[in-house]
């Protein structure tokens, strides 16, 4: 929660006087796409990213009359050091390359939201608007662990 919600928080908010004063700029937050539908291996990292983006919804439109642009970023797993210490399966894993040229395409287009990649974010947007029942008895099979962080991986 420090991390990803309070310290993204802490590195935008001083950002938008100037931001606003100039009357133009664009922020990105980046999420996740377990912002849409918490994970039962994970409640604490779905809720701070969840956070996240519930505040970069609101500050968008709060924004934009005053020319400041902001697009939330949601990515599904894609080659990274995190992702290398996920233990469990990874769909439509993309490499960090083609990840970055989505999120910037979408960054330069001024668009609103990225999230991908799409199979795996329109399967948990539907775990949250089914029924609870159907949400966590397809949630409950996807099993996955992160390993703790080793010297190594520094």
């Amino acid at each position: 929660m420090r991390v990803n919600l309070l310290g993204a928080i802490n590195t935008v908010e001083p950002m938008l006087p100037a931001l606003c004063r100039r009357g133009r700029g664009r922020v990105a937050v980046v999420a996740s796409i377990a912002a849409y539908r918490g994970l039962p291996n994970s409640p604490g990292y779905c809720a701070s990213k969840a956070g996240l983006r519930a505040y970069a919804e609101a500050l968008r439109p709060r924004l934009a009359p005053r020319g400041v642009g902001v697009t939330i970023v949601c990515p599904g797993f894609f080659d990274s050091p995190m992702t290398d210490r996920f233990e469990g399966p990874t769909p439509f894993l993309v490499s960090a390359d083609d990840a970055a040229r989505v999120v910037k395409r979408g960054i330069d287009r001024g668009r609103r939201r990225v999230a991908f990649p799409w199979p795996l974010v329109l399967g948990l947007q539907f775990c949250d608007i089914a029924p609870a029942f159907i949400g966590d008895a397809i949630l409950r099979r996807y099993r996955f662990r992160i390993r703790p962080a080793s010297p190594h991986d520094w």
